[in-house]
């Protein structure tokens, strides 16, 4: 475990589109259970199966997330994930599907790091439900990633989890090591949460060397 930045959306009522946005510092508890996606050095995939994890798919029946999780007043048991650092939620009877290598506006999306990211040698892209009901959590979680286009070795690494929790139905983004070696303004990751294209936002600030230093944090209108 090592120091960890926790951004979390507290929902306000089961059925109620509102949430309430804080961060606090904590630890960050890597996970090596449940299952790994695509290859180490993932680049703009989209996982759409969770009973084919190896093959990239612009749209299909989605990963289980382990229980129902109601986000925006909708029902939601599947998730589909893109190697660039966000998840599409759904369910049993709405298709996941994805356009250019991302998810498409109309889905409810949760934005861990929202960039063009890129698997390195040791990389991985893992989803595992962990705990016990009903006080369960699906966690989606990158592990050794860069910036796209940076050198490998360079300095680049991204490590973080959206972490969906049973129950509370609170979304938390979970940011373990994390540096890059790039010194230039232009590359802002955008963390937060939308649905049907309307964004509930953190961040979209230049990302300089972690974290906890790029954020100068402000959140937008609740979800319509």
């Amino acid at each position: 475990m090592i120091a960890a930045l926790l951004i979390s959306w507290s929902a306000v009522g089961q059925y109620v589109p509102n949430y309430a946005v804080s961060t606090s510092s904590g630890t960050y508890t890597s996970i090596a259970t449940g299952t790994s996606f695509g290859t180490a050095t993932n680049d703009d995939q989209s996982f759409t199966d969770g009973a084919n994890p190896t093959v990239s798919s612009g749209s299909g029946p989605g990963i289980d997330i382990g229980f129902d999780f109601i986000f925006n007043g909708q029902i939601m048991n599947k998730l589909g994930v893109n190697a660039n650092g966000f998840i599409a939620l759904g369910n049993n009877t709405v298709t996941i599907s994805s356009s250019s290598g991302g998810f498409t506006t109309a889905q409810n999306l949760v934005k861990g790091f929202n960039h063009d990211l890129l698997g390195m040698s040791s990389g991985d892209l893992r989803v595992a439900t962990v705990g016990t009901a009903p006080n369960r959590e699906c966690v989606v979680q990158w592990t050794n990633y860069r910036k796209y286009n940076s050198t490998a070795g360079a300095g680049d690494t991204i490590n973080f989890q959206i972490r969906l929790a049973e129950g509370s139905n609170n979304i938390a983004l979970v940011y373990g090591k994390c540096k890059t070696a790039y010194t230039g303004t232009s590359y802002r990751p955008t963390l937060g949460i939308s649905s049907n294209g309307a964004m509930l936002a953190l961040g979209g600030t230049t990302w300089t060397t972690a974290p906890t230093t790029y954020a100068t944090y402000s959140s937008a209108n609740n979800l319509p």
